[in-house]
């Protein structure tokens, strides 16, 4: 590939991603504009208090796990060299400072959108110390739980730092300070952790530290794999996850016919519920995005960059499907299951399909208000739409004998959904979507299983 096109490639990407923002920081000053004057500064105490709930989640981690991450092969080159081992600490703490500030920077110049510069750059800087107290925060209170010495103190000040840490940035970004002027202390607790951590590092157990960092690492073809094939990847770190608990849950299996199925489908998302978070997720923002979408909530100019948010999370959308893919590639077993593709995938898929339409009802009645009802018909429609999609990629279609790619075939559903959008009508959107859902039914009806 030619240092041309890669150029090309990337002053596109920096001008998408310039318009894309330009346009969400414009919708979101519309929304502000239509707030009250009391709840003006709402949205940067939420981001002020999504920081101080990750600091608290990440210290209390770091009570019995080390937030650092260090490469099995940098621990065994450096281990004979503690200012060695001990700079690459450092890069590491360092890389993961600068990551959260400028986190911290957009999420509190997008809080602020549409307001003052002077409020706007007090809101970045607070909002950037916030998240360099949650980066710093972990750190320090895995170096106290490792200090060398005295191995009693420091089980007392690691959880009291922690707590104390925590509480200091609650009170920051608390009233009567205001969220405005959580700047100084923030910046005095950034400070203070920055020299803790600069002393803790002299009376850290090394060899402790290396041991656990490693143990949080994996190896490089893992790296490579998660590169090349990263859908490998994420089923391979599910297995070892499911390998290394301890204890299951178990349903009771006394139904038959289908039934035996959804409750067996029930029961492994309950072992695997790091699938759950997934669907949730897709449920609980990307499918209420596409109703906004769809019944014009949202300003046309951000139809390009929403749906291609939606896209590219096609792998939490995945999940809605994921126990008839696993039933379609067992071979061994398919063809002893006495169920046709449309009814398995119906009964692999009503668990989480039921809470995905669940959660998509929930949130667009809350946040579209006095469109729910039309958002909840388009949001289940698109839940249905999507198991379908997951349907259509694992069984051969009747008339190209072919499958499609569940990539392929989501991104159809997303791009169909945005441009009937366009005509305003939001009948003729549910119109539309039921029969792509009728169409994806009778094709898998009639289809055959792809390795039968």
């Amino acid at each position: 590939m030619g240092a041309g096109y890669l150029a090309y490639i990337l002053a596109f990407g920096i001008l998408w991603a310039l318009f894309s923002w330009a346009a969400l920081e414009h919708f979101l000053a519309g929304l502000l504009a239509q707030v009250p004057v009391s709840l003006v500064r709402a949205p940067l105490a939420v981001v002020l208090v999504a920081w101080c709930t990750v600091a608290l989640v990440r210290a209390l981690r770091a009570l019995w796990r080390s937030p650092f991450r260090l490469g099995a092969a940098d621990v065994s080159w450096l281990s004979g060299s503690r200012p060695a081992l001990a700079t690459m600490v450092f890069s590491d703490v360092t890389l993961r400072c600068v990551g959260t500030c400028l986190v911290g920077v957009l999420a509190g110049l997008l809080a602020t959108s549409g307001m003052g510069a002077l409020m706007r750059r007090e809101a970045a800087l607070s909002s950037a110390l916030a998240g360099l107290c949650a980066a710093l925060l972990p750190c320090v209170v895995a170096e106290a739980r490792l200090a060398r010495g005295r191995r009693d103190v420091s089980v007392v000040v690691a959880p009291a730092s922690a707590v104390v840490a925590v509480c200091v940035m609650g009170i920051a970004v608390a009233p009567p300070w205001g969220f405005a002027r959580a700047t100084v202390p923030l910046l005095l607790l950034a400070c203070l952790l920055i020299v803790t951590l600069s002393l803790l590092g002299r009376r850290v157990c090394m060899p402790a530290l290396a041991c656990e960092a490693v143990l949080g690492t994996e190896s490089d073809a893992s790296r490579w794999l998660r590169l090349t094939n990263r859908d490998r990847y994420r089923e391979l770190t599910r297995d070892a996850r499911l390998a290394r608990r301890r204890w299951l849950p178990t349903l009771p299996l006394g139904h038959r016919g289908w039934r035996t199925l959804a409750s067996r489908a029930a029961l492994v998302h309950l072992r695997r519920f790091e699938g759950l978070g997934d669907i949730l997720l897709y449920a609980g923002v990307s499918v209420p995005l596409l109703c906004a979408l769809c019944l014009g909530t949202l300003d046309g100019q951000l139809m390009v960059p929403c749906a291609a948010a939606v896209t590219l999370n096609y792998r939490a959308a995945r999940e809605l499907v994921r126990v008839f893919c696993a039933d379609e590639d067992n071979r061994l077993v398919r063809p002893l299951l006495p169920f046709g593709s449309l009814q398995l995938l119906v009964a692999d898929s009503l668990p989480a399909l039921s809470l995905a339409i669940l959660m998509s009802c929930l949130v667009c009645a809350v946040t579209l208000g006095s469109q729910g009802l039309q958002a909840c018909v388009i949001a289940a429609l698109l839940d249905v739409a999507t198991v379908v999609c997951g349907g259509l990629s694992r069984v051969m279609l009747p008339v190209v004998y072919r499958r499609v790619s569940f990539e392929l075939a989501f991104l159809a559903m997303v791009v169909v959904a945005c441009l009937v959008s366009l005509t305003g009508a939001w009948t003729f959107v549910a119109a539309v979507l039921a029969a792509l859902v009728l169409a994806g039914g009778v094709a898998i009806a009639l289809g055959r299983d792809a390795g039968v």
